[in-house]
Order: structure tokens, then sequence, then C-alpha cells
């Protein structure tokens, strides 16, 4: 079965790497979509989608052989925009069923008779992109965050100057909200 899985990947981490596992194992083709492309260095959103798809390849070189294809997506914010363009995006190569564990965008598909996979949640509370990027913005004394992503995903993020680049999207954001 072809599966897309869709995320935004901020920063990728041990639950979306979970997830790759689980559909290699099912013996899924998976094809990744990596949401929110046109947005990077903010809060929400700190890092470029090149820089997303840099720590996919880094952190699921083991599972090679069942990515089939990666993409960006962008924002939308109109439901039925943002279905057509997964479609446009995915429909060539004739996936079976979409995994999320986000339950708007699961709505968005079942609406649409989008076969839906997903549920297991692979340690949302502990794997949570949130709160990875506030312990990164802290620093070197709070390292509980390398156990939270792959290994090799520590290393680029350390390589690109993560808690660099989340504490000025937090500058800019304080500083626009006082503007």
């Amino acid at each position: 079965m072809r599966v897309v899985y869709i995320g935004r990947f901020q920063p990728f981490h041990k639950g979306h790497l979970a997830v790759i596992k689980h559909l290699a194992k099912a013996g899924h083709d998976i094809l990744l979509g990596i949401g929110s492309v046109q947005e990077s260095r903010t809060l929400r959103n700190p890092f470029t989608g090149g820089e997303r798809l840099n720590m996919i390849h880094l952190a699921c070189e083991p599972y090679f052989n069942r990515i089939k294809y990666v993409c960006g997506l962008r924002d939308t914010n109109d439901d039925e925009k943002w279905y057509h363009l997964v479609m446009e995006r995915f429909t060539p190569w004739e996936f079976d069923a979409i995994y999320t564990n986000n339950e708007h965008d699961r709505k968005i598909f079942e609406k649409h008779g989008i076969k839906m996979l997903g549920g297991e949640l692979f340690e949302r509370d502990k794997y949570e992109g949130t709160k990875i990027r506030e312990l990164i913005a802290k620093g070197s004394r709070e390292v509980k965050w390398k156990y939270m992503v792959p290994v090799k995903t520590v290393t680029y993020l350390e390589d690109i100057r993560a808690r660099e680049i989340i504490k000025d999207a937090y500058r800019r954001e304080v500083n626009e909200s006082k503007e």
C-alpha cells in the first residue's frame, strides 16, 4: 500500500521517525509531504523546507527503500484548497491512504472518501515539536531535547545553529507584537 504522511517536521523528531518505522514495517511505500513550506524563521515554523528535508534525509536513511517521494506543501488556509493541493501533489503516485494524527486534516480527507490511517500518537506527549523547540531555545544547559530527536538530527540542528534560529524568531515576533 502507498501511504501519504504529511507533517511540518519542526523539527523532525523521534515521534515522526516512529511513524516512518511503523509504516515501513507494515510494508507500506511512503510518500512524504512537508507542510508549511512557505513559512520559516517563525516560532511555529523556524526551519526552512530545505532544512527539514535534510533532517528527514539524515534520520530516515535506513528507510530510503520505503520512502518513494517527498514534496513540499504550502498552507492554503482553506480546507478545500488544501485537499486539492494534496491531491494534485500525490495523485500521480496513486496512493491508497493518508496517515495523520491531525484531527482537522483527517476530517478534510474523510469528507472526500480518502482512506485514513493513524491514531497512534507514538508518545505525542513526549515528542511534541513545540516543546522540543522551547527546549532547544533554552540552550546548552537544557540537553533534554537531544533525547527527543534522532542523533543525526541533533548534529544537524547544532550545525545550523537551531538555538539561534529559534531565539531570533522569538525576538522578531516579540518586536512585531510591540509595533
